[in-house]
């Protein structure tokens, strides 16, 4: 709990920042390439969760990485380092998304299917939900054979499980209670 409300703070800050010195758009897209870093490189992850390492080493790190990011967001990654905040750094990119989207009018909505989405199917769903929230949807699709068929959606904190996996489980404790 303690982690959601350091990430929460750290990127509450960022955005107000970012959103007085004109530059949200390019410190997103700057957590965009990070955030990708750390899901394709899992050593930048583990470099960045080690304790052992000393700041300077990390900071380093990240400037070679990282070396056209917003001197905004090297300054914010700098200073998590400093305070030995960057474990909370996957947290805090996506707040920071969040705060953008909510900015934006806009909601992330999670797709699980059983099968890749193929056609017009996912901007069916896409639109069927942008007409249900009200908002811009963006879709976040991925594949998941154990659901057998069907869709589980993630709106916020609510799941529409319509996958068959849920349709027999429900049947059976219907049957044996």
């Amino acid at each position: 709990m303690k982690s959601l409300a350091v990430a929460k703070r750290y990127a509450s800050a960022l955005f107000e920042l970012a959103r007085e010195k004109g530059a949200i758009d390019r410190i997103a897209h700057d957590f965009e390439v990070l955030e990708k870093a750390i899901q394709e490189t899992p050593d930048v992850k583990k470099v960045l969760d080690n304790p052992v390492l000393i700041p300077a080493a990390k900071k380093e790190l990240l400037e070679k990485l990282f070396p056209d990011f917003n001197p905004i967001t090297k300054s914010f990654l700098k200073l998590l380092v400093d305070k030995r905040r960057e474990v909370y750094l996957p947290e805090i990119v996506a707040l920071f998304a969040e705060k953008l989207r909510e900015e934006r009018g806009e909601m992330l909505v999670e797709v699980e299917s059983a099968r890749e989405l193929k056609g017009d199917l996912s901007d069916l769903i896409k639109e069927k939900l942008s007409r249900l929230t009200g908002k811009k949807v963006t879709m976040k699709v991925r594949t998941n054979p154990d659901l057998i068929g069907g869709i589980v959606v993630r709106v916020g904190n609510k799941v529409y499980d319509g996958s068959i996996k849920n349709q027999l489980y429900r049947l059976k404790r219907s049957i044996y209670g």
